[in-house]
């Protein structure tokens, strides 16, 4: 019963969805959208609809619920070539740079206002116009996923602090998250080189390269930085001796002098890790 009973229910309940869905694609408001949602649920339906259609067109006994399912398949297939623009005007990305591109391409203006809706793009004629809006859909899409990735390393950055244990009875620290903050440097590097030579970089190409340079300061700022703590490390336990200091004069003098910068720069390091 329940198998028999299938392609009644799928024809009344994709029927019954199409009419509310079709209506909310439609008319509702552009900026909230979901393409995604509405490129699944399309497909969901055509599929579904084929599947009935095929059903009750093997039926001369149920001619007038096969006239329902043909018309339920018109509707659904003259909806197929809208589904693109949707998808690829709704990508992330699209900024006002992009539509202006457009409203260039195919020669009339072409933004969303507050009011704006997927039939006022149907209305202007912007089915004829798929593969403009694929180009630059997928582009903004593109370009997005570098914006947000260069957004997300800058973040990365902010929460990221270095550990200063005291160092001994010196009365100054060292720092302990090297490790930590080369790794993640290292991972940044490369992505900021990748982003340097992608053809989607156009509108962060200055931000990215800048970004990039900082990157390799850091990184050999944090290579000196390692190095001489090292050897600071190793050295201050010696001259901090005074039987060094008296055997090794000169020595401890020209230590003393490192020492000094050492602990001004771990003081500012304490007060901004």
């Amino acid at each position: 019963m329940v198998r028999d009973f299938a392609p009644y229910h799928n024809l009344w309940k994709t029927t019954n969805n199409w009419h509310s869905m079709h209506e909310e694609w439609m008319n509702g408001d552009w900026h909230t959208l979901d393409a995604n949602d509405l490129e699944i649920k399309f497909e969901e339906a055509l599929k579904t609809i084929n599947q009935v259609f095929r059903f009750f067109r093997d039926r001369e006994s149920l001619k007038d619920i096969f006239e329902i399912a043909q018309n339920m398949k018109a509707q659904i297939d003259k909806f197929k070539p809208i589904v693109p623009i949707a998808v690829y005007l709704r990508k992330d990305g699209m900024a006002d740079r992009h539509w202006k591109e457009i409203s260039t391409k195919v020669g009339f203006e072409v933004y969303p206002t507050e009011e704006f809706s997927l039939s006022n793009l149907v209305d202007m004629g912007m089915v004829q116009h798929t593969t403009v809006c694929e180009d630059v859909g997928e582009r903004a899409a593109k370009e997005y996923h570098i914006e947000k990735s260069l957004r997300k390393m800058k973040l990365d950055w902010e929460q990221q602090t270095f550990k200063t244990p005291d160092f001994k009875k010196s009365g100054t620290n060292t720092i302990s998250a090297f490790d930590e903050a080369v790794n993640l440097l290292d991972e940044h590097i490369v992505t900021a080189q990748a982003m340097t030579f992608s053809p989607f970089n156009g509108p962060f190409k200055e931000e990215i390269e800048e970004w990039a340079t900082k990157l390799l300061l850091v990184s050999d700022t944090l290579e000196a930085w390692v190095q001489t703590q090292s050897h600071w490390v190793y050295l201050q336990p010696v001259f901090d001796s005074p039987d060094i200091q008296k055997q090794l004069q000169a020595e401890c003098k020209r230590f003393k002098g490192v020492d000094i910068k050492w602990r001004t720069v771990m003081q500012a390091v304490i007060q901004d890790p």
